[in-house]
Formats: C-alpha cells, sequence, structure tokens
C-alpha cells in the first residue's frame, strides 16, 4: 500500500492586519472575522509536511491556538509568519506548542522598520517578542524581510555586460555620490548634485560623473546606455564598482542587494559581479533574472 502523500500548505487565517506596510495593501480590504478560514474547514485540508500560517496578522485571531491544535492533527511542523507586535499572545501560545516555529517580520534597524511597516513601535514590539522567545528557550525561532526598492541596491547588468546601479530613495543616492566624489577627488556643483534626483540609476565613471550630471532629465540614460560602472580593478584594489557597493553600505548598514539580469546578459559579467561582491565579504543578495547560461 502506497504511503500518503503530504502537501507544503500555507493557511492564510485572517487578511486584517494591524500594520500598514508600504510593500502589501492588504490592510486596506481586511476580511471580515466571519470570511475567516474556520475550525471546520482546517478539518478538512490534507496531511502536510510543513504548514505556514500566514496573513494579514495572524494574532489577530483570539482562536489562533484552536487553529494550531488542530493543524498538529494535520501537519508535521508548523511556522506562523507575524509582525511580533501581539507579545503575550504569542508567548501564551508558544508556551503550549514550544515545537512550533515564529518568523517575526522585521525589515531593518528601527527607522527603517517602522517606515516600511507603518506601525508606530513596532521594531521595539517585534523585536522584544524575539528575544522573550528565544530566553523562553524556543528553537524554532527568527526574522524574515521582504526584499524591496526601499531599503535595496540594485545592481543592474544588462545585455552588453554595462553595469548601473540603482536606489529608490534619491537622498541614498546624493549621500553615495557625495562620498564617492571626495574619494576620487571630484568637484560637483550644487546643481550637478541636485540633478542626481533626476537619474533613475548610475552608469558612469567616476571621471565622467560631472558630464553625465549635466545631462537634462531625458537624456541621461541615452548619455550613459554604453558606459557602465567600471569593474576593473584600480592599481590592484577596489574596482569602482566595489568601492560604490562600499561606499553605500557603509552609508546604510540596513541597505540589501539585488542583481538584475536577463537572459540575454553574458554569464562572465554576471560572474564578475558576483566574484568582486564576494572578495567583499558581500555573500547575500537577491539574484533577481530571467537568466539562462549564455557564453559571451
Amino acid at each position: 500500500m502506497s504511503e500518503e502523500k503530504k502537501l507544503n500548505g500555507t493557511v492564510i487565517v485572517t487578511y486584517r492586519c494591524n500594520a500598514r506596510c508600504s510593500m502589501c495593501n492588504r490592510y486596506k480590504a481586511p476580511s471580515k472575522p466571519e470570511e475567516e478560514i474556520s475550525i471546520e474547514t482546517i478539518k478538512k485540508l490534507p496531511k502536510m509536511y510543513f504548514t505556514n500560517i500566514t496573513g494579514g496578522e495572524p494574532f489577530i485571531r483570539t482562536d489562533l491556538k484552536d487553529i494550531v491544535r488542530e493543524l498538529y492533527k494535520k501537519s508535521d511542523r508548523i511556522v506562523i509568519s507575524t509582525n511580533g507586535f501581539f507579545t503575550d499572545r504569542i508567548v501564551d501560545l508558544c508556551k503550549e506548542f514550544p515545537q512550533i516555529g515564529i518568523r517575526i517580520s522585521i525589515e531593518g534597524l528601527e527607522q527603517t522598520n517602522n517606515e516600511i511597516r507603518g506601525l508606530q513601535n513596532g521594531y521595539q514590539r517585534g523585536y522584544g517578542t524575539l528575544k522573550k522567545l528565544r530566553e523562553m528557550g524556543m528553537k524554532d525561532v527568527g526574522f524574515g524581510m521582504t526584499v524591496q526598492d526601499k531599503n535595496v541596491l540594485t545592481i543592474l547588468v544588462d545585455n552588453k555586460g554595462k553595469v548601473f546601479l540603482g536606489w529608490d530613495k534619491p537622498g541614498d543616492m546624493e549621500t553615495a555620490l557625495s562620498s564617492m566624489a571626495d574619494q576620487f577627488g571630484v568637484s560637483l556643483t550644487g546643481a550637478q548634485m541636485k540633478n542626481v534626483r533626476s537619474a533613475t540609476n548610475i552608469g558612469v565613471s567616476m571621471n565622467d560623473i560631472g558630464n553625465f550630471l549635466n545631462q537634462e532629465s531625458n537624456q541621461m540614460n541615452a548619455y550613459q546606455q554604453d558606459k557602465g560602472i567600471p569593474t576593473d580593478s584600480i592599481d590592484g584594489g577596489m574596482s569602482e564598482f566595489q568601492l560604490w557597493v562600499k561606499t553605500v553600505t557603509d552609508a546604510n548598514s540596513d541597505m540589501k542587494l539585488a542583481i538584475k539580469a536577463d537572459e540575454k546578459t553574458p554569464y562572465k559579467v554576471i560572474k564578475k559581479v558576483m566574484s568582486e561582491l564576494q572578495d567583499m565579504n558581500q555573500n547575500r543578495y537577491e539574484l533577481i533574472t530571467s537568466y539562462k547560461k549564455v557564453e559571451d
């Protein structure tokens, strides 16, 4: 007799949420309690080897312990995704189910987290819950993060193998540019510094940055499209690309890295970018691509 196949499942227990996250508009159309999944429906679910309980904010439901109790009849392992705000409810549930997994959503340090999640004191509440669970001896505990434009340095490698850097926040771009100009001894006027806010990304060498910033906003991309930030070592040291990454991450410790490419991007350039990041001990980044390996 064949063994029953178990599934990997996600159970959305509510669309109600106390946060106002910039990357999610679910809170704008919350569910009504009577519309949410019931215990009777959960009883009908198939066997699962892993179940993620999510929302909305799952701990808004006052019967979450009943849901977990029923799901443990179905699932080998359960992890709840939460913003960690309802500390007392989370601790109470974990006392009954010490084997459960808890993942608290934290987007960075306090200012970044609270700005992105739109939840006053959200960082302190989430971090405090995380510490409390560790103090209790909970083993399956951690935090989760949504990679998004507000805390990401985008490394775009185009189909010609040219490298560009992009920021969502103009202020971050200005700060990085000012520091890079100091490092390279490049003088920029107030008008040029202001004009960087018109750029969607930067893809020129520091020797050419002044000319780039003299362009009209609608001409910037055309000016730099065949240039790109140099990835060659400078006198045996870091490349300009590496110096940009170091400058950005030194200024904002919350900054995440994302490499974007497509199937036409030369493989050797993607490999070089990843190798240069590795040389800097930048080993954690998102690779966003429809890439199929094509040697160039």
